[in-house]
C-alpha cells in the first residue's frame, strides 16, 4: 500500500486541475519515479476532495460558444497580446514563492505546464547536489520548518523511515533530536527486518 507524502499530495493539488487523471498518473509516476496505477492516483484524489473539471463529452443540443462568430474580428485587435508580450505577473526562472502548504516552489522553466515550469524547491537544492532521489525515499527537514532549506537541515529517508517517525512523534524542532530520533527507527527498522528474515529461514 502505497503512502501518501506531503510532497505527493501537494503534487496532486497543484496538478489536478485541468488534468486528466490518466495523465496526472503518468505525471505523478515521472516525477516521484513510481509505479501507481490509475485507480490509486484517482481514489486518492477523490479522498482529497480535489476536482480535475475535465469533460470530454458534449451534451445531447449543446451548442458551441463561437457558433456565428467570425473568426476574426478587427474590433478584438485592441485587446489582443502582441508577439512578446510579457504579462504582468511573470516571474523569471529562478523565482521562488510560497505554496499553499508552506514549501518553497522555484521557477526551473517558461515552457510546459506547472510541474515543468514549478518545482519544489529543496528537492531542487539536493538533487543539483547529490543527483536523483531514488525511489522509495523522501526529503525531510530535520527542524520541521518547511522554509528553512539549507542543505544541513535536509536528510534523505525511507518512506517507512518516516512513517515510523511521524507516528512516534520523533521530529522536533532541533535537528540534534530529529537526528538521534532518524536514528532510533533505523534501528527498529533493521530489527524488524531481522526477525523478518529469522521468520522465513524457519519456515
Amino acid at each position: 500500500m502505497h503512502r501518501w507524502t506531503d510532497e505527493e499530495k501537494e503534487f496532486l493539488k497543484q496538478n489536478v486541475e485541468g488534468t486528466p487523471i490518466h495523465e496526472l498518473t503518468k505525471m505523478f509516476n515521472a516525477e516521484f519515479n513510481t509505479d501507481l496505477r490509475y485507480e490509486q492516483v484517482r481514489g486518492t484524489v477523490k479522498r482529497m476532495k480535489l476536482r480535475c473539471g475535465v469533460t470530454t463529452q458534449f451534451k445531447k443540443g449543446h451548442i458551441t460558444w463561437n457558433k456565428g462568430v467570425p473568426i476574426y474580428n478587427k474590433k478584438c485587435e485592441k485587446t489582443q497580446f502582441k508577439k512578446g508580450h510579457v504579462p504582468k505577473t511573470y516571474l523569471p526562472v529562478g523565482a521562488v514563492r510560497i505554496n499553499k502548504d508552506g514549501y518553497k516552489m522555484i521557477k526551473v522553466s517558461d515552457e510546459g505546464g506547472y510541474s515543468d515550469r514549478w518545482k519544489l524547491k529543496h528537492r531542487v537544492m539536493w538533487e543539483r547536489e547529490n543527483g536523483k532521489i531514488p525511489h522509495g525515499y523522501n526529503l525531510m527537514f530535520l527542524d520541521g520548518n518547511k522554509l528553512n532549506d539549507s542543505m544541513d537541515n535536509l536528510i534523505l529517508i525511507k518512506r517507512c523511515e518516516l512513517s515510523r517517525l511521524n507516528k512516534q512523534k520523533l521530529i522536533k524542532d532541533d535537528p540534534e533530536f530529529t537526528k538521534v530520533g532518524v536514528n532510533i527507527v533505523r534501528i527498529q527498522q533493521k530489527v524488524h527486518d531481522l526477525q523478518d528474515n529469522s521468520k522465513k529461514k524457519g519456515e
